[in-house]
């Protein structure tokens, strides 16, 4: 499950613009917080070039070198273009209680981060992970 949104060459490291590129939520923790016993909700939102180029970050796969000289800057894939990190109340992002799955809890998390960023120009990816 992910997100198409442009990342414009202002907003990345590469300054390079990124059409549709491939957004997604990671990381998603509960705990507690302060002294109120609050339980609250962390999670990222990073963009990558493709949803190959996350997967690729995601299991290290080695960036391999050219043929005949030198080699990439890093020894493993590492894609990320962007990341926001999200902290809110489990109560304000899952009102009826925390669902028991990663695939339950990211189907209201993603509709929750598009509400609250404003995020309109979008096309949703729905897709086995």
């Amino acid at each position: 499950m992910g997100l198409l949104m442009d990342l414009s060459k202002e907003h990345n490291s590469l300054y390079h613009d990124f059409t549709d590129a491939y957004w997604a939520i990671a990381k998603v923790s509960f705990g507690s917080q302060g002294g109120d016993g609050s339980v609250m909700t962390s999670f990222e939102f990073a963009a990558f070039p493709s949803r190959k180029s996350k997967k690729a970050t995601e299991t290290f796969q080695e960036a391999a070198s050219l043929p005949t000289f030198g080699g990439p800057i890093h020894g493993t894939v590492d894609s990320c273009l962007y990341r926001w990190v999200g902290m809110f109340r489990a109560s304000d992002i899952f009102p009826d209680g925390i669902p028991t799955t990663a695939v339950q809890q990211l189907a209201i998390l993603y509709p929750f981060v598009k509400r609250y960023l404003d995020l309109v120009e979008v096309v949703d990816v729905l897709e086995d992970e």
